[in-house]
Parts: structure tokens; C-alpha cells; sequence
């Protein structure tokens, strides 16, 4: 498993120790990250090493994946895309296939 101590060789102790000062009001604190996958993908490969580091700084850090059929994940993938600009026309269908799976 990946630690902050496995980056001090790269970054050196004044970048650790400057972490850990930022996350100091975070100590404590539980957060989870929510993905549609553990494995592939660039926010799942992300994950797997943030997840860990954020609990080297304290927090209660977990992550869980979202069930869902293939149908709900081409929507969220549309979301996506539309935060980034691409435009889509959200239909009825789609929203009740987002809300209710």
C-alpha cells in the first residue's frame, strides 16, 4: 500500500509536513468517495492511491462503489461529459432511469 512516507525520496519532508498542516482542520473527519468502479477508468486508478494518502493525513477516508445497470452509467457518463461542456438534451426517460435505480 501506498504511503506518504513512500514520497519523501520525491518530495522531500518540507512538502509532507506542509500536507499535513493543510489537512490539520480535516483530522477526523470521514469522507467517501463514491465511483461506479474499483478497477479501470482514470478516477478509479486516482483513487487508489488518494484514498490511502488521505488517510496518512488523518481522515476517514473509504470508497464505495454505485450499483447500477449499464443504462444508469451511460447517463452519469453524459452528465460527465456535459460538466466538461459537450451539450446533451436530458429527457424525461433519463431522469426517472437516474432517480429511481
Amino acid at each position: 500500500m501506498i504511503t506518504l512516507e513512500s514520497y519523501l525520496p520525491i518530495v522531500g519532508n518540507d512538502v509532507v509536513a506542509r500536507l499535513h498542516q493543510k489537512a490539520r482542520p480535516l483530522y477526523g473527519k470521514r469522507l467517501v468517495h463514491v465511483n461506479s468502479t474499483y478497477s479501470g477508468g482514470g478516477v478509479a486508478e486516482m483513487l487508489e492511491r488518494l484514498v490511502p494518502l488521505m488517510n496518512d493525513l488523518g481522515m476517514e477516508v473509504d470508497w464505495r462503489v454505485l450499483p447500477g445497470p449499464l443504462d444508469f452509467f451511460t447517463i452519469t457518463k453524459r452528465f460527465h461529459n456535459g460538466l466538461q461542456g459537450e451539450p446533451f438534451d436530458l429527457t424525461d426517460d433519463m431522469v426517472e432511469l437516474y432517480l429511481y435505480q
